[in-house]
């Protein structure tokens, strides 16, 4: 008596198992590729907008939040800390936000100290980020402070994503120039020298 209730008992749970794994398995599967989708590019019923809030100047932080635009549900939120407010802080694509973000920043010293540094981010809509391009730093080399400076703190990403436009050095240095860089490789493709346009004209 004691075995066949084994039995049954047994063959139950392997039924069980059965009907279970897979089921949990395939909605695994589909949660991941709907997880994967949504936080690499905007889906076509979303809709994002932001919020800067303000800190020590000039960094400030910014609130992120997308929208079902069929229902005006908001489906997520994530903060993006320590952004440069400027007159062009963040800009948004179909496939990523592209924010300039600051680390060791002191706001009561002009000259900063070493390990300061401005960098381009890119998050996706899943809340990802990662930094793509440097644009200044402070480092010490010899016992010395050194600020070092690549590019200034502006940029635009053309509407495909592809390339970012910037600015290095400032008007009257004989480097100044635009440089448009491709995105993925980060090399440069295009550079307009300042020089070169006021030669010609």
């Amino acid at each position: 008596m004691f075995s066949k209730n084994k039995k049954i008992l047994l063959g139950l749970i392997i039924l069980i198992l059965i009907i279970i794994i897979p089921s949990f398995i395939i909605s695994q599967q589909k949660r991941k590729i709907v997880s994967d989708a949504s936080s690499e590019c905007m889906e076509e019923n979303e809709r994002v907008t932001y919020e800067i809030k303000e800190k020590e100047s000039p960094l400030a932080d910014v609130i992120i939040s997308i929208y079902n635009k069929n229902t005006r549900k908001e489906s997520f939120v994530f903060k993006i800390a320590g952004i440069r407010k400027n007159y062009h802080p963040i800009e948004l694509h179909h496939c990523g936000i592209y924010v300039i973000r600051m680390f060791n920043y002191d706001s009561k010293k002009i000259e900063q100290n070493p390990g300061y540094k401005a960098e381009l981010w890119k998050y996706n809509y899943g809340g990802k980020g990662n930094s793509i391009i440097l644009f200044h730093e402070n480092v010490l080399e010899e016992k010395t402070n050194t600020y070092k400076s690549y590019y200034s703190t502006d940029f635009r990403v053309s509407p495909n994503e592809k390339y970012i436009v910037l600015e290095r050095s400032y008007l009257g240095k004989e480097d100044y120039a635009l440089i448009i860089k491709d995105l993925k490789t980060k090399e440069d493709v295009f550079t307009l020298l300042a020089n070169s346009i006021s030669q010609e004209y």
